[in-house]
């Protein structure tokens, strides 16, 4: 996309003090709107993982249309759509806790893990899709792949997500003779 990040390095870290500054108020909001029951925790998380996935979605989108010579207007965007990014800690990340606040450690775990695993995809994809790191056509493909993944990640998580906790919290009681 002809941006050197390396000219624009203090310009480059705004969108994360931006994420971690939204964060806050992402985490205020969601906890506001559950203590005053105007809306349940299964919505709040559901709502915050919206913002946190569409966010980066339409984004990538915005960007891969944009004019490279655009630079501070692809900047903004960035800004909006990593500050996004932190409304999931109000969503996904904190949804582990109230699924199974017994397993939350282990749930975690496993999901970062192979979350780890599919983010190594991308690198994949980027070596063998963009030969030439100039073109903005190839880019573009990758922009789009991401925002169809999130769009989809979205969609299952609105579609099976819980803010309850699971059956398979408790811990079941060993039967134990008692002498």
């Amino acid at each position: 996309m002809k941006f050197d990040i390396k000219s624009y390095g203090e310009l480059s870290s705004l969108p994360y003090l931006l994420q971690w500054i939204m964060a806050y108020v992402y985490g205020f909001l969601a906890d506001w709107v559950i203590t005053k029951k105007v809306t349940s925790i299964t919505s709040t998380r559901k709502i915050m993982n919206a913002i946190a996935f569409l966010g980066p979605a339409l984004a990538l989108i915005l960007i891969g249309n944009s004019d490279s010579n655009l630079k501070i207007y692809v900047l903004v965007i960035l800004m909006v759509g990593v500050s996004c990014i932190s409304a999931g800690k109000s969503g996904h990340l904190i949804n582990y806790v109230d699924l199974s606040p017994n397993h939350a450690g282990t749930i975690m775990g496993i999901a970062n893990g192979s979350s780890i695993g599919f983010a190594s995809l991308g690198n994949v994809m980027v070596h063998f899709i963009v030969t030439n790191d100039q073109n903005s056509n190839q880019w573009r493909i990758i922009f789009y792949c991401a925002a169809v993944i999130y769009v989809f990640a979205t969609i299952v998580y609105c579609v099976f997500g819980s803010g309850e906790v699971q059956p398979w919290n408790e811990k079941k009681a060993k039967n134990r003779a008692v002498i």
